[in-house]
């Protein structure tokens, strides 16, 4: 069974004309990064420490990953949030970022029924 990365890397290299896959930002082409968004948009707003607790990712990996998703208006930080006497940021899709993100899973589950039809 091969990865989503390596599902859209062979669509990619294939020369089909999957245009809105070639549109999305490389950003989303991780599956460390596809797992973040994934926990969000099931999840919601989830701080940091909720996220490497799911994931069982290290800190360089998660913090790494969540800046490239920042830099790229995916997703934001709401800090600030008071929780047990702590500040604490939270992670949450922006508009775009949500949106970039169902266009993303629409996508995806294109790809993989071409996939399956393929093979």
């Amino acid at each position: 069974m091969s990865s989503i990365t390596d599902t859209i890397q062979e669509v990619i290299n294939s020369g089909n004309n999957h245009l809105e896959l070639k549109e999305l930002p490389r950003v989303l082409f991780n599956a460390t990064r596809i797992i973040i968004l994934n926990d969000l948009a099931y999840f919601g707003e989830t701080s940091y420490s909720e996220l490497k607790t799911r994931l069982k990712v290290s800190d360089g990996t998660l913090s790494s990953h969540i800046r490239q998703l920042i830099d790229e208006k995916i997703i934001d930080p709401k800090k600030g949030t008071i929780e047990n006497n702590k500040a604490v940021t939270r992670y949450l899709f922006t508009k775009s970022g949500w949106d970039l993100f169902d266009k993303f899973v629409d996508i995806l589950e294109e790809l993989f029924i071409w996939k399956r039809k393929k093979d």
